[in-house]
């Protein structure tokens, strides 16, 4: 189990404050932040990662910065900027940058077969789907058998079954020890998590259990767009409700 405090964090680009007045702290489990787009989410993954560093608090990973940290961790971020040509195994290799006996081979391919991408190894990353991409990053995270996962939109592009496939992934790590924090914007999988944190503008407006904070007012007032709670077959569901009236072609 590692933990993650965030002690006061801000964060600034020039004039603008992108997180504000940040504290939260991951002890274990799956923890999953949402939030409208610009709410910081990335944001807060990066500076967990060592890749940006607070304007002001600190990020510490059990109890210090987080460049100290580093070979316990991994990081899939959204997006990646590589060069064309690169394979998907270049990319497994740069990721796993301080392992120094080639381990990271056997468990990089091990991942790629449960994530159903085995023949993808030795490919060009950009030959593959979004979709494809993106597992086969989340099997190069994997690779690194981290202590602390940290994942920005992994279900991104993702069709339904590999959303699940994902979902019981990071279910399952997290119940083995590892330490899960994750930026989603997918609210029915959520439910998943033993921790929810809710971002708007910059700033945590809740957190808690997903049945403490997964509240049709907040995230109607968060998102702008009215939710709505259902009675699935395992449980209440969250659903935002259309904004539009749509009209018919033969009007």
């Amino acid at each position: 189990m590692v933990r993650v405090q965030f002690r006061d964090v801000s964060y600034r680009v020039r004039e603008r404050w992108i997180v504000r007045d940040i504290n939260i702290d991951v002890a274990e489990g799956l923890n999953v932040i949402i939030g409208p787009n610009g709410a910081g989410k990335t944001t807060l993954l990066r500076l967990v990662a060592g890749i940006i560093l607070p304007t002001k608090g600190e990020v510490l990973i059990d109890g210090a910065p987080p460049s100290r940290a580093r070979r316990h961790v991994a990081y899939m971020p959204a997006q990646l900027s590589l060069d064309p040509l690169a394979t998907v195994d270049d990319v497994a290799e740069a990721m796993s940058y301080d392992s120094l006996d080639g381990s990271w081979k056997q468990s990089f391919r091990r991942w790629l077969e449960v994530l159903g991408m085995g023949w993808a190894s030795g490919r060009p990353l950009m030959s593959l789907s979004s979709g494809e991409q993106r597992l086969a990053l989340m099997a190069a995270a994997l690779s690194r058998s981290p202590r602390l996962l940290i994942v920005d939109e992994p279900l991104a592009f993702l069709d339904v079954r590999n959303q699940m496939t994902v979902m019981e992934i990071l279910r399952e790590l997290a119940d083995e020890g590892v330490t899960v924090l994750a930026a989603m914007h997918e609210v029915l999988m959520v439910r998943r998590a033993d921790k929810v944190f809710i971002l708007s503008a910059g700033r945590l407006v809740a957190s808690g259990q997903p049945s403490e904070v997964l509240d049709e007012g907040l995230l109607s007032v968060v998102y702008g767009v009215r939710f709505r709670s259902y009675q699935g077959p395992d449980g209440e569901v969250l659903l935002p409700e259309s904004t539009l009236q749509l009209k018919s072609f033969s009007d």
